[in-house]
C-alpha cells in the first residue's frame, strides 16, 4: 500500500508540473485569441513564461533519461569470469544480468538504470563496481555486495522494484539542478524518500537474503562491517601511496598494493577500530534507504546460512588483464615497479623539491649562500629563523607555523641529502611516512635530529655536526 501511495504520488507530480507548464500558456493564448491582449495579458504571460521555464527544466530533468554512468566498461568477451560471476547472481537475486558493468576507481558498488520518468519505467542497466573492492574483499565478499546490489531489483513485487529505482532516479536529478528548479525538485525527492522510505527498507533487508544466499551468512556480514573501513583505507592509501606514483614516475601494482596495505599488522588494527567506531557512530540521511548495519548484520542470523561454498581468494582473481586496468583508472606514469621502488623514488624526488625550497628561501632572505642543510643549520645557530622565514610563510603567521614549515623543509633537506651522498636509502612503510634507513641499516628519525634545532639556536651546532657526519663530509665553516 505504501509502495503504491508513493508511487501515486510520484506520476501525481509529473502531472501537475507539466499543467503549470502548460496551464498559463493555454490562458494566454486563450486570451489573445479572444481579443483580450493587453497589458494584463502580456503580463500573464511574462509570468508564465518565467514559470514554466523554472518548472520546464525540472520536468525536462524529470523524464529524460539519466546519464552513462562513470569508468570503464568491461565486457564479457575481455572479462569473462567476472561476467559469469555477475549472471550467476544475478539469477540468485532473481532478476536480470546488467547491460553492461563499469569499473570505478572508488569503494562502491551499485547498479544503475538510465530510466526516463523518474525511474516509473525500466531502462539500460549497469553494474558499476569499485576497484578497491577487488582488492579488499575476497571473492565471497564480493558476491555478496554484488548479490545485494542486484537484489534491489529483483525476487520482490515489482512495484517495490519501481519504488526503488524512482527513489534512486529522483535523488540523482535533484543533484543535477540547481537554483529555484533544483530547491522545488530537491525538496519532492525528499518528501518522495520519507514516503517511500519504509518500503525501501524492507526491500533492502530483501537485498541482504540474496547476499546470504550468494555467499553465505558470515560471509554476508563480514563484507557488511568492511565496506566502511575499506573507504577509509582507500582513502589512505590514494592520498598517502597513490599520490607518489606521478613523482616516482613509476606505475606499480595498485590492487596487489592495496591489498598489502591492508593486511599490515598496523593498519589492520587502526581498520578494526575504525570499523567499531562507524557502526557505533551511524547515522542515516532521508535518502538513505538502508537500515542500520548493525541492524542488518542482526537481521541476517534470521536467515538460513545456506550452503554457498567459501571463497578466500582475492576478487582480482575474477579479472584478466589486471594491470591494463589499473593504469586505466588509477594511474598510469611510466614503466612498471613494485612498491618499494616507487615508494622510494616518490619520497626521494618529494625530499629534492623540499629541499630546493629551503635553498630557495635561504638565498633569498640572505641567510645562506647556497641554501644547504649545513649552512641552513648554521644560519639557525645564529638565531636567524625568522629572517630564514620571510620568504616561507606570511607576515605575522604564528610562531609555530614557521617552526613546523622550517622543519618540515629541513627534514627534507637532510634526507635529500643523504640520498645524493648514497648514505641512506628510504624502506617502505604502508602508513605512507618514509622511513631513513642508513648504511649500516639502523633507521634515522629526521624529525628528532632537525626539530630541536629548529625550536632551539642551541641545539643547531650539534644537528649540524651530526648531519656532516651522517654525509660523511666536513663541515663548509
Amino acid at each position: 500500500m505504501r509502495v503504491a501511495l508513493a508511487l501515486s504520488v510520484l506520476v501525481g507530480f509529473l502531472v501537475v508540473a507539466v499543467g503549470l507548464v502548460l496551464g498559463p500558456a493555454v490562458l494566454v493564448v486563450r486570451a489573445f485569441a479572444e481579443g483580450h491582449g493587453g497589458a494584463g495579458a502580456v503580463g500573464l504571460g511574462v509570468v508564465a513564461a518565467l514559470v514554466a521555464l523554472a518548472i520546464g527544466r525540472v520536468v525536462l530533468a524529470a523524464v529524460r533519461v539519466g546519464p552513462e554512468p562513470p569508468g570503464v566498461p568491461v565486457t564479457r568477451e575481455a572479462q569473462p569470469e567476472l561476467w559469469r560471476v555477475v549472471d550467476e547472481l544475478a539469477a540468485v537475486a532473481g532478476t536480470r544480468a546488467p547491460d553492461a558493468v563499469r569499473l570505478v576507481p572508488e569503494v562502491t558498488a551499485a547498479v544503475r538504470e538510465r530510466t526516463p520518468l523518474s525511474g516509473l519505467r525500466g531502462g539500460e542497466r549497469h553494474l558499476v563496481v569499485g576497484l578497491p573492492l577487488l582488492a579488499g574483499l575476497s571473492v565471497g565478499g564480493l558476491r555478496s555486495v554484488l548479490a545485494h546490489e542486484l537484489g534491489h531489483h529483483g525476487g520482490h513485487p515489482r512495484l517495490s522494484a519501481t519504488a526503488y529505482r524512482a527513489k534512486d532516479a529522483l535523488r540523482l536529478t535533484a543533484a543535477r539542478l540547481d537554483g529555484v528548479p533544483g530547491w522545488l525538485f530537491g525538496q519532492f525527492a525528499r518528501f518522495y524518500a520519507v514516503l517511500a522510505g519504509p518500503a525501501n527498507r524492507e526491500q533492502e533487508l530483501r537485498a541482504d537474503r540474496a547476499s546470504v544466499a550468494a555467499a553465505g551468512r558470515d560471509t554476508a556480514q563480514a563484507a557488511l562491517r568492511a565496506i566502511g573501513p575499506l573507504s577509509v583505507a582507500w582513502a589512505h592509501f590514494d592520498q598517502e601511496l597513490l599520490a607518489l606514483v606521478p613523482d616516482a614516475g613509476r606505475t606499480p601494482p595498485v590492487l596487489a598494493g592495496f591489498r598489502a596495505f591492508l593486511g599490515d599488522a598496523e593498519v589492520r588494527e587502526r581498520l578494526a577500530a575504525i570499523g567499531v567506531r562507524m557502526l557505533d557512530e551511524e547515522s542515516g540521511s532521508v535518502f538513505d534507504s538502508h537500515p542500520a548495519v548493525r541492524e542488518r548484520i542482526a537481521a541476517m542470523e534470521a536467515v538460513p546460512a545456506g550452503d554457498a561454498a567459501t571463497d578466500d581468494r582475492p576478487s582480482w582473481s575474477l579479472l584478466d588483464h589486471v594491470p591494463e586496468l589499473e593504469r586505466e583508472l588509477v594511474r598510469d606514469a611510466g614503466p612498471a615497479a613494485d612498491w618499494p621502488e616507487v615508494f622510494a623514488l616518490g619520497h626521494a624526488a618529494r625530499a629534492e623539491r623540499m629541499a630546493s625550497v629551503l635553498a630557495d628561501a635561504a638565498r633569498t632572505s640572505g641567510t645562506a649562500e647556497r641554501g644547504t642543510a649545513d649552512e641552513v643549520l648554521a644560519a639557525l645557530g645564529r638565531g636567524e629563523l625568522l629572517r630564514l622565514g620571510e620568504p616561507l610563510i606570511a607576515a605575522g603567521a604564528p610562531a609555530d607555523q614557521l617552526v613546523a614549515t622550517a622543519t618540515r623543509l629541513l627534514g627534507g633537506a637532510v634526507v635529500a641529502e643523504l640520498l645524493r651522498a648514497g648514505r641512506a636509502s628510504i624502506a617502505l612503510d604502508w602508513s605512507g611516512e618514509p622511513r631513513v634507513v642508513l648504511a649500516d641499516g639502523t633507521g634515522l628519525d629526521v624529525d628528532g635530529l632537525v626539530a630541536p634545532a629548529v625550536a632551539d639556536p642551541r641545539r643547531a651546532e650539534g644537528a649540524r655536526l651530526r648531519v656532516a657526519s651522517l654525509c660523511d663530509r666536513t663541515l663548509t665553516d
